[in-house]
C-alpha cells in the first residue's frame, strides 16, 4: 500500500512539474493589442501570434491615423520558422500574404514595419520574456514591443 502511495504522489508531482514548464512556454497562440506613434501619425495593430516547434504564424491588422482621419489599413499574415536559443527568437519569414482589407503603399508599409513583414527570407530577432503563464512580452533587441496573451 504504502509503494502504491508513494507511485501515485510521486506521478502528481511529476505530471504537476511537466504541466507548469509546458505552460510557460511562448509555444501557443497568443493575442496583442498594439499602437506605434510617429508624429502625427499612429498606426493601432491586433496581432495573433503562433509558435509551435520551429514553425510560426504572425497575423496583423491595424489602422493608420493622420491626425484623426483614416489614411488606410494593414491586414497581412506571415508565416515563419524560428530558431530558439534561450529567450532569443531567430525568425525568418516563408510566406508574406496581404490580405485584400490591406491598402498601405509599399512606401507606407517600409516606414512602419520591419523587413520581416514585407520581404520573404528575411530575418528578425525576438527577445520574449515569460511573464507568467498567461502572458509574454515581446522585444526586439532592447526595445519591448508588446505583451502578447494566451486567448
Amino acid at each position: 500500500m504504502k509503494k502504491i502511495i508513494i507511485f501515485l504522489i510521486f506521478s502528481l508531482v511529476t505530471y504537476f512539474c511537466f504541466f507548469i514548464k509546458n505552460q510557460s512556454r511562448p509555444e501557443g497562440e497568443c493575442k496583442a493589442e498594439i499602437s506605434f506613434i510617429k508624429g502625427n501619425e499612429r498606426m493601432n495593430i491586433v496581432s495573433f501570434q503562433n509558435l509551435d516547434s520551429g514553425q510560426g504564424t504572425i497575423s496583423i491588422s491595424g489602422v493608420l491615423y493622420n491626425g484623426k482621419k483614416i489614411s488606410g489599413y494593414l491586414s497581412k499574415t506571415v508565416n515563419f520558422t524560428y530558431k530558439k536559443n534561450g529567450d532569443n527568437y531567430l525568425v525568418r519569414s516563408d510566406l508574406i500574404l496581404n490580405s485584400p482589407q490591406m491598402t498601405l503603399t509599399p512606401d507606407v508599409e517600409k516606414r512602419w514595419l520591419p523587413d520581416f513583414f514585407i520581404t520573404k527570407g528575411q530575418s528578425l530577432l525576438w527577445k520574449i520574456k515569460h511573464l507568467n503563464n498567461r502572458s509574454w512580452l515581446v522585444y526586439s533587441e532592447t526595445v519591448p514591443l508588446y505583451l502578447c496573451e494566451k486567448n
